[in-house]
């Protein structure tokens, strides 16, 4: 496996791997060189960089795809304050409870269950299970349990994926 280079991937690096002359197999190995740079901290995405560098023959295409994937992976990531307050009117819209009862102290099953598919859509969008857990007032076991419910019943997870589906469809749309 070659190891990984610390400078920065350049334009130099992508033309002379273009215009390189020499063998497909030194062609192919320098392709790796520059997958494990291209990659860096990224290493997740240097399997799909490796998969369409040998399907397309070409590395500009594969930077191409390497880079749009980092970059979707940065607006999931992008705050929106509003975020969690959308998740709650879905989930409070599917589960026919109002939005101020999941952060009541309640144990009723409808609100516990539909705070526990909110606090599953919020962790499908890589919030971690302390700020789930500060979000609803909460402990972090607690909200570890409500993952867990939804995981295991499936009526919870199909309304969770509903959830999920329906948020998806309203960012598209706006």
């Amino acid at each position: 496996m070659t190891a990984k280079m610390n400078r920065p991937l350049t334009t130099s690096d992508v033309e002379e791997t273009k215009n390189m002359s020499t063998t497909m197999a030194a062609g192919h190995a320098r392709a790796r060189d520059v997958a494990s740079r291209a990659a860096g901290r990224y290493s997740r995405y240097a399997e799909m960089f490796s998969r369409v560098y040998h399907e397309t023959g070409s590395l500009e295409i594969a930077l191409e795809v390497h880079d749009t994937l980092r970059a979707r992976e940065g607006l999931a990531h992008a705050a929106r304050p509003d975020l969690p307050e959308r998740i709650l009117e879905v989930v409070a819209s599917l589960f026919g409870v109002s939005k101020r009862r999941l952060h009541e102290r309640s144990r009723h099953r409808d609100v516990t269950s539909a705070r526990y598919v909110a606090a599953w859509v919020l962790f499908r969008r890589h919030w971690t299970k302390a700020k789930i857990g500060v979000f609803f007032d909460l402990d972090h076991s607690t909200v570890i349990h409500g993952l867990r419910r939804v995981a295991g019943n499936t009526e919870l997870l199909v309304a969770a994926h509903r959830a999920a589906q329906l948020l998806e469809d309203a960012e598209r749309t706006t």
